[in-house]
């Protein structure tokens, strides 16, 4: 992806599929592909019989969840926020590792409030994220998750700043 230069005034959020984060969507991937080989494969018997209808509704609601990850892994999205300030507008970019990008732009103007609420983990730590309404949307732009309050609402801050600017 081209970055552009930014001046010191214009706010970027990235967000990355980091390589742990790949690897364990690979092998979550590998493992729901053994649903189908223990059931279908591994027996010996023809599997398009009737009575291997369930052993197939197993196979496919375990590739249904592993398909995704490994698709995740392989690809590996990574997302963009530029507030650019010169332009008064956030630019929002997406691309996957094979090239495929896009880009959605939003003037300032249509940018509502700025909202830091918690995530409440039922198997971990609380987490914060900054969330932004855009005119036309219907649910909320995220904008970052961070661990602490106090640094949610510094990025909530800084991008107040800038949008009154």
């Amino acid at each position: 992806m081209n970055d552009e230069a930014t001046s010191g005034r214009d706010l970027v959020h990235r967000e990355t599929t980091g390589a742990a984060t790949r690897v364990i969507l690979a092998v979550a991937g590998c493992f729901t592909l053994l649903a189908p080989w223990e059931l279908l494969i591994r027996p010996g018997v023809n599997p398009f019989q009737w009575g291997m209808a369930p052993f197939w509704a197993i196979s496919f609601g375990a590739l249904s969840v592993g398909v995704p990850c490994f698709l995740g892994a392989v690809f590996g999205p990574s997302r963009t926020l530029h507030f650019d300030a010169g332009r008064r507008e956030l630019i929002d970019r997406g691309a996957i590792s094979t090239g495929l990008a896009w880009a959605r732009t939003h003037a300032f103007a249509d940018l509502g409030p700025i909202v830091v609420a918690e995530n409440d983990w039922s198997d971990g730590p609380s987490t914060w994220v900054v969330e932004l309404t855009v005119a036309g949307r219907k649910r909320p732009l995220r904008v970052v998750d961070l661990p602490t309050k106090a640094g949610a609402e510094a990025v909530a801050a800084d991008l107040e700043r800038l949008l009154r600017d």
